[in-house]
């Protein structure tokens, strides 16, 4: 039976204020503009009880500083009522609009743990799914075996987003009664979406999998990709022997997930036994008739695919790849792997490396060059300061990112953490890595050095129509749309945000769009970017660009648009006039007014950076932030799948794009 929660159930700050009315003095320091003297306040709460200080503790959790967020976990977690602190976190499961409160309140649940599974195990009988599918998390995060009854009942929930958490819940908890029903689901699951949540479950645990159930499953065309994606999490000679069928599956989808495990299981690999089987069994698989298996790769968009295609093309000692990778050289958006791939050919045949780079052009001997002084750089530099994160460094620094601004790395991204790090402390002037830590925990300098870390982590790669399909989709179908539906409304107003512009190509890109339109009817269009990366906006609002923004640009929009500026072009004003830009943390959900109501939110590649707690939050907030009949447009490799049910997916001629439902439906 289920239990009403409170619809607020969160405890609102008139509240507090009723309660303190008295105290102004505290009200004063609770809204104060210094970080430091709020924090202070709910510091000062520790072993204190009372109905008082439970209510300043609710506010300290969604405070907008993360120092302050982080005292009141840590008051809270502690709080000698433990009882009355679990129905203050319990009830902030609830709080819609200030996710940090709720994300705070998660993490404190998971860090009572097995106190907190009885409390939860009650409060997921409430009838508010959301909070139903927040406590499957938090109770897989405890992994406590007592949560089991609990979690195998979610598995039946009627609602989709509830049954996936307590599949992942159920992988987390592990042991023998969680592998038998996760191996149940996969063998004969009637839920296709929880069959692949419950394979991917198995796969994390490293155990290699029984391989005539990989057989079996192989057979199956949809399941090809995540098997190749679970055999990675296992380094085993199974694994490596089936990941080389993978390379030259029919499916490009398969053969990426097969790239990435191998890659996964190389870099892995200490024993050097595997590592060295890969290499023998690459070169049987992938000769010159094939290579393409490998360099398709190289066009995508996506960081860890290209990383994944360059270490397995360093493996082959082959010419014709040498001189490829060599020509990459003069793509400033590759550099970092690159170069951590050629120091390592160099080092390793460093006659055969120089002898076939005397034949390149000197552009290309010279990019080549500076990228083995700079890698030589860093890495004397990561020598020095003995730069070599522990785990637990790596996570306290993972996760201070991912709290602040949903910026998520797997473990397997420690070597870009640290090599980002090596940079920052080259600009910095620092030369050991304690003397980098100390500035990042400052509580003056820390979160300015955290943004600027932050920043340097994520791709800003971009160009002009990128993913034209979806443009196509935009341009001819859902804009015809929108128009109709304003007109209907009577509304003036058309509103488009890129969300995570980068350099301003893609709402640029929106505006020339528009700008051609003969059917607008007097309607004005507004276009908002906005960027995490204050660098990137200023370069948006500068508006000028290099060739690497035009690779798929049609010579129409660049003669109509753009002028020349030396080997540059210069963006016209009534494009860039077109657009707002404004940087902001995208969870920071504080939004400007502007972004109310909105027509279609593009998001694109910026999803695949954020945790999954972040990606969740997100989309509900965008969900919140479009008007009805509004759509979200994301990368093409980027879905909602377990993330949020609330949109719907619109099938249209080129494109699936998915969409706030129109109120009248």
């Amino acid at each position: 039976m289920r239990r009403r929660g409170k619809s607020s159930g969160w405890i609102k700050l008139q509240e507090v204020l009723r309660s303190l009315s008295k105290k102004e003095e505290i009200i004063q320091r609770l809204y104060h503009p210094e970080e430091e003297t709020r924090r202070r306040l709910i510091e000062g709460l520790v072993q204190k009880a009372g109905e008082e200080n439970l209510l300043l503790l609710s506010e300290g959790l969604g405070d907008q500083s993360w120092r302050v967020r982080k005292t009141a976990i840590d008051v809270v977690v502690g709080y000698p009522d433990y009882k009355s602190a679990l129905a203050i976190l319990i009830n902030a499961l609830y709080d819609n609009e200030n996710v940090g409160r709720r994300t705070s309140a998660i993490e404190a649940l998971v860090r009572i743990g097995e106190k907190a599974v009885d409390d939860l195990t009650l409060a997921a009988q409430t009838y508010d799914p959301d909070v139903r599918k927040f406590i499957m998390d938090i109770l897989g995060e405890i992994r406590s075996k007592k949560a089991i009854p609990c979690v195998l009942k979610s598995l039946e929930d009627e609602n989709e987003n509830v049954r996936l958490a307590a599949v992942e819940a159920l992988g987390k908890i592990g042991g023998p009664e969680a592998d038998r029903k996760l191996m149940e689901l996969v063998n004969s699951g009637s839920d296709l979406v929880m069959r692949f949540s419950a394979l991917h479950l198995l796969g994390k645990s490293g155990r290699p999998l029984p391989a005539e159930m990989i057989e079996r499953l192989l057979k199956e065309r949809m399941f090809r990709r995540a098997v190749f994606e679970v055999l990675g999490e296992s380094l085993s000679v199974q694994s490596v022997n089936f990941l080389m069928q993978g390379i030259t599956d029919s499916a490009k989808s398969a053969r990426q997930a097969a790239i990435h495990s191998l890659a996964k299981i190389y870099e892995k690999d200490d024993s050097g036994e595997l590592r060295e089987r890969i290499e023998r069994k690459l070169k049987t698989v992938i000769d010159n008739q094939n290579l393409h298996l490998l360099m398709e790769f190289m066009q995508t968009d996506h960081t860890h695919i290209r990383r994944d295609a360059l270490v397995l093309l360093s493996l082959l000692d082959n010419a014709e790849v040498l001189h490829y990778l060599f020509s990459l050289s003069l793509d400033s958006s590759i550099s970092d792997d690159l170069a951590l791939v050629l120091e390592r050919l160099h080092r390793r045949r460093t006659d055969w490396f120089k002898r076939h780079l005397d034949k390149e052009q000197k552009e290309i001997q010279d990019a080549v060059k500076r990228l083995l002084q700079e890698e030589l750089g860093i890495l004397s530099l990561t020598a020095e300061a003995k730069l070599d994160l522990s785990d637990e460094e790596f996570k306290e620094i993972r996760d201070r990112i991912s709290l602040s601004y949903g910026i998520y790395f797997d473990p397997e991204m420690k070597y870009l953490v640290e090599r980002r790090i090596a940079q920052r402390m080259s600009q910095l002037g620092l030369r050991r890595f304690p003397d980098y830590l100390a500035r990042l925990g400052s509580p003056v300098s820390g979160q300015e050095e955290l943004n600027a870390l932050a920043q340097s982590l994520v791709n800003n790669e971009t160009y002009f129509f990128r993913e034209d399909f979806q443009l196509r989709t935009f341009s001819e179908e859902i804009m015809p749309e929108l128009i109709d539906r304003a007109h209907k409304e009577a509304r003036d107003t058309i509103k488009i945000w890129s969300a995570g512009c980068s350099s301003g190509e893609e709402p640029y890109t929106i505006a020339m769009l528009i700008a051609g339109r003969k059917d607008l009817s007097g309607l004005k269009v507004e276009i908002y970017g906005s960027d995490l990366n204050e660098e990137m906006i200023n370069k948006a609002k500068e508006g000028v660009y290099g060739s690497s923004s035009f690779r798929v640009i049609e010579e129409y929009y660049l003669k109509k648009y753009f002028t020349p500026v030396g080997n540059r072009y210069r963006i016209l004003d009534e494009i860039k006039d077109k657009v707002h830009f404004e940087q902001f943390n995208l969870l920071n959900f504080n939004y400007p007014s502007y972004l109310r109501n909105l027509d279609v939110i593009f998001c694109r590649n910026v999803l695949i950076y954020f945790s999954l707690e972040a990606k969740r939050a997100l989309v509900d907030r965008f969900y919140q932030t479009l008007r009805w009949g509004g759509f979200l447009l994301l990368g093409h490799s980027e879905s909602l799948l377990n993330l949020s049910s609330a949109f719907t997916l619109r099938h249209f001629k080129h494109d699936l794009v998915h969409q706030k439902p129109p109120l009248e439906k």
